[in-house]
């Protein structure tokens, strides 16, 4: 079923599926209260998200638009992610007692921001020169715009959260005052963030300050965040806000805009819950689709030739619009139906869900004050982009890659400095 059609179906009667879907966000919300830190938690829409995807699924499934097989194969790789979530709590931490991960000296910090905050500069500039001004081209958004300069989006999108999880870890963790250097870079990469036009980069600037305090307000050493009403209000504002600005709509249609765009986390299923869509996916190999990202794009760049994966949401465009230039996200019941089949699925779902819920146990009971810098830096990107375990591995592995690989590449450049510096002050 196209989606254009699924939609004015439930918009036909609206009163109806409005409550059903509402029943199904209660559903989900019921499920992980324990496990939602807190209303800047992106696991919070993450949830909400996948409560729009069941629902479009029982929905497909309730006008018999759906074989009862793709019901039965959801429910269980749902319910296998669930299961995997919470069987990680009741796992053990691990307490790594290998020196890289003990707080390293502040110095070798100063250097490895100021070396982000360069290369930050560095990018933005390069963007701007190369991409322009994405929210004053009306030709192009923030995912086309990048078409064609893959490193480019790689390295400014990085860089721009691995300095603003520097920031935070300096003037929370480390209790230093920010210089007018650390004000200005801030400036320009916010300004930036803003005028690329992307509303969840916006927001993951809350995301990040949330997730960066969150371990120290959980084992009681700072006090619990107050939000308070206004807060909440803007915040849940901020969308609406966006749309009325943005298409020129009445608050009534942005609602119902707003409420189309959480339906439309389930569109990889009223889309590709077919027989002839699931034939008409091309891509066979799991590794090649996940792991090309990041190593794909570094061959590419240095010469070597190598085929790319067809994309999973781009095979399914085709079929109803023979269109691959956008495409629903691959959901991770949907991934696993199509490279493991009904029953592997299952475990995939599992062992992903296993993952996700272990690596927020790890941080939360972690102490950011006691860490080696870079990998607490590492462990708040890390958790901020997990949730996309969950809707498309390809995205997360691409983001992690690239965040990996920058702060490598800066951590070693800044104790190679910090060493150089502390050499040079012996031999005077």
């Amino acid at each position: 079923m196209e989606f254009g059609e699924f939609f004015i179906l439930i918009y036909q009667d609206l009163y109806f599926y409005g409550t059903i879907y509402l029943l199904f966000l209660l559903l989900y919300f019921f499920i992980f209260k324990n496990e939602i830190w807190g209303i800047l938690d992106p696991l919070l829409l993450e949830t909400i998200s996948m409560g729009s995807a069941a629902f479009c699924v029982f929905v497909l499934a309730y006008l018999n638009s759906i074989k009862y097989k793709y019901l039965f194969s959801f429910v269980a790789t749902e319910l296998g992610l669930i299961i995997g979530i919470k069987i990680s709590k009741y796992l053990p931490k691990i307490i790594f007692k290998n020196p890289i991960f003990k707080n390293q000296n502040p110095n070798s910090f100063a250097i490895f921001l100021f070396i982000t905050e360069i290369l930050s500069l560095t990018m933005e500039i390069i963007s701007l020169v190369t991409i322009g001004i994405v929210v004053l081209n009306e030709n192009i958004n923030h995912v086309s715009a990048y078409e064609g300069f893959g490193i480019i989006k790689a390295f400014l999108f990085s860089s721009r959260s691995i300095l603003f999880t520097s920031l935070i870890y300096k003037k929370f963790h480390l209790k230093k005052k920010y210089s007018i250097f650390d004000i200005i870079c801030f400036i320009i990469m916010f300004l930036g963030t803003v005028t690329n036009g992307s509303k969840s980069a916006i927001l993951s600037f809350f995301s990040i300050y949330f997730i960066s305090i969150y371990p120290d307000v959980y084992n009681g050493i700072r006090r619990k965040l107050k939000i308070n009403f206004l807060l909440i209000l803007a915040i849940v504002s901020f969308p609406l806000l966006v749309i009325t600005l943005t298409s020129n709509r009445n608050l009534l249609s942005s609602l119902l805009a707003l409420f189309g765009r959480f339906v439309a986390s389930g569109d990889v299923f009223v889309l590709g819950y077919n027989d002839a869509v699931l034939k008409h996916i091309k891509e066979s190999s799991f590794f090649r689709y996940v792991f090309y990202p990041g190593f794909g794009t570094i061959l590419k760049t240095i010469g070597i030739s190598i085929t790319p994966p067809s994309i999973i949401g781009y095979d399914i465009n085709e079929y109803w619009y023979n269109n691959r230039e956008v495409g629903p996200n691959a959901r991770h019941n949907y991934l696993g139906l199509v490279f493991f089949g009904y029953y592997w699925s299952i475990l995939y779902s599992s062992l992903l869900g296993f993952i996700f819920g272990y690596a927020r146990k790890l941080y939360k009971n972690s102490n950011p004050a006691k860490q080696n810098y870079a990998v607490h830096i590492f462990l708040v990107l890390f958790i901020l982009y997990a949730f996309t375990i969950i809707t498309d591995i390809n995205v997360f592995l691409n983001n992690i890659f690239w965040i990996t690989a920058l702060i490598i590449i800066i951590f070693g450049m800044s104790k190679v400095f910090f060493h150089i510096i502390k050499l040079s002050k012996l031999n005077k």
